[in-house]
């Protein structure tokens, strides 16, 4: 039996085109997929909520970057590198550099990838909490391996387009570079959010998968601003040829167009009536999570639908919480539970924090025991140095306005809770700490597996 981590270049450019003969058929019934065991990876398999935003517990996080420009990111990775010494794994051009004690050139291009390709390997290995990928040359068949490798171990995927917030000069004249480039152009917007829907819900949805295609087709030949846009930097065949937009397999690293900054303007752009009108139905698909909070690395999570037909309910939660209690009563019976020992839920992922020199409940100190197992979080883990107050007192601080809200029989409104929110939904719990880490991105959990890339194994 091959290793879990083998991946054969060789046989991308085949297995990718029977991915999409098979695509193209419709979706696949998770029930008819032998080749994926979807209790070998995940402990829960959820059936019966249409409503309601599930839990991954202990999943790992890896960040993909697209083209980083460290004049705008640089310090992010600076930043994470120091917050993460023992559980992240942070490779870019500049540990390429110390590394290898080779300098990055064009003509080290095989050297660079491998290096690459094994180091997010290793980190996969070891289970660590947090591996950023950040070259400053991206590549297809290097994405695909990296989400190969993440499938396989169980690892959130979050890809951070390029940051581009420079457009043309407002003469429309040529512009000298980038930084000549300062007024936005709108299909701009519209392409990249397009790729963002069609990366997260690829296996989910042809229809979305068509649109995109034709979208960034008609972009192309009848929008005069797009054309006009990239005929400025390079011809329109040499863009199509370079970011390989021929290929129904692309995917988000070649939006070229600006990242939303933050949640506020991301879900104001989403709520605007031109991007209903382009997107209708799907437009409420496309934000399916965020990182949170800037001392735990926990994310917020909402399963597409077809995500949810691999979760199913415990039989035992109707009985686990028969009456609504209000967190404070949970924070007072909390203070005499002990913390217990978490088990993760694949074999083969288990390592996540054991050898990152922390103990394996060591995330969790801060998000309380009966919160655990109905939380919307994502937890990777806390940064060494991070207050435990901080957490806590966000978590007690929407406690203590939620009671405030409660009493004066007020309206209870997300926006009115500072930096956090705990409310329960019917029969489930949610954390919600509002705070943004300098990571922001897009980002799916991997419960299904790629066609092409599950037969490796």
């Amino acid at each position: 039996m091959a290793s879990l981590f083998d991946y054969d270049d060789s046989e991308s450019e085949e297995e990718s085109t029977e991915a999409n003969a098979v695509t193209a058929a419709g979706p696949s019934d998770p029930a008819t997929e032998t080749s994926l065991d979807s209790a070998k990876y995940f402990s829960l398999v959820m059936v019966k909520d249409r409503k309601t935003e599930m839990y991954v517990k202990f999943a790992k996080v890896m960040v993909i970057f697209q083209y980083l420009k460290l004049k705008h990111n640089g310090n992010i990775l600076k930043h994470l590198a120091e917050k993460f010494k023992t559980t992240g794994y942070i490779i870019s051009d500049s540990t390429f550099s110390e590394h290898t004690l080779t300098p990055y050139d064009p003509e080290n291009t095989d050297a660079y990838y491998s290096y690459f390709k094994e180091r997010c390997k290793e980190g996969c290995k070891n289970g660590a909490n947090l591996i950023v990928i950040a070259p400053s040359m991206t590549n297809m068949h290097q994405n695909e391996y990296y989400l190969y490798l993440a499938q396989k171990t169980q690892y959130v995927v979050l890809v951070v387009p390029p940051l581009v917030t420079e457009n043309y000069p407002s003469d429309h004249g040529q512009a000298k570079s980038f930084l000549d480039i300062n007024v936005k152009i709108k299909s701009s917007n519209n392409f990249q959010h397009l790729f963002c829907a069609w990366f997260l819900h690829e296996k989910d949805s042809v229809e979305l998968r068509n649109e995109a295609e034709l979208y960034v087709r008609d972009c192309f030949e009848n929008s005069i601003d797009f054309k006009d846009y990239f005929s400025k930097i390079c011809s329109v065949e040499d863009f199509r040829t370079h970011y390989n937009l021929h290929h129904k397999r692309q995917d988000l690293a070649y939006c070229m167009t600006a990242m939303f900054r933050s949640i506020i303007d991301t879900h104001a752009y989403f709520r605007e009536e031109s991007v209903q009108k382009f997107y209708g139905k799907m437009a409420k698909l496309f934000i399916v999570g965020f990182i949170v909070s800037p001392h735990m690395i926990a994310a917020r999570v909402k399963l597409t639908q077809e995500q949810k037909k691999l979760w199913k309910l415990p039989n035992d939660l109707e009985e686990s919480c028969p009456i609504s209690v209000y967190p404070s009563e949970l924070i007072e019976k909390s203070k005499v539970k002990q913390d217990v020992e978490v088990t993760l839920s694949s074999s083969k992922c288990n390592r996540t924090l054991t050898y990152s020199g922390q103990t394996i409940h060591a995330p969790t100190e801060s998000i309380l025991p009966y919160f655990r197992g109905r939380s919307c979080h994502i937890v990777l883990g806390r940064v060494t140095d991070a207050p435990i107050r901080n957490a806590d007192y966000d978590v007690q601080y929407a406690v203590y306005r939620e009671t405030n809200a409660i009493k004066s029989n007020a309206d209870f409104h997300d926006d009115d809770i500072g930096r956090s929110i705990v409310r329960r939904i019917g029969r489930y719990w949610f954390v919600y700490l509002k705070e943004t880490l300098c990571v922001e991105g897009f980002f799916t959990s991997y419960v299904k597996a790629e066609n092409y890339d599950i037969r490796r194994v």
